[in-house]
């Protein structure tokens, strides 16, 4: 899975505690916003909510509501890589793709973001 990550980035751990590591690998929030595809219901290949969207949504919503707090980045794994081409590749050979042509998507995400609250 790591020939995947053309360019991994180094991505902090927020509480320090163990995050559903098992087959997945962090990834930045950045990196998925520059780097990857967005997905289509397959059915009828409408688009599907990118995973940038849906994880900055919930990133405002928790940033509106608790105000007050230092709210951590959130810590996002993913895993199940789909990898593809832009269409003008559509053609080439695999060995052949440059960097430029090649895009990714991971099936699954999942995300926590930590809001220490004071008791």
């Amino acid at each position: 899975m790591e020939q995947i990550l053309s360019n991994p980035e180094t991505v902090e751990v927020g509480s320090g505690t163990t995050f559903i590591e098992a087959n997945t690998v962090p990834m930045s929030l950045d990196h998925i916003r520059r780097s990857h595809i967005i997905p289509v219901f397959s059915k009828d290949n409408e688009p599907l909510i990118s995973q940038t969207k849906f994880v900055s949504a919930v990133q405002d919503c928790v940033h509106s509501y608790f105000e007050s707090e230092v709210i951590s980045e959130p810590e996002i794994r993913v895993s199940h890589p789909i990898k593809g081409r832009v269409p003008d590749a559509c053609h080439k050979a695999a060995n052949q793709l440059l960097e430029s042509e090649k895009t990714v998507y991971y099936e699954r995400m999942i995300f926590k973001i930590d809001v220490p609250l004071e008791v």
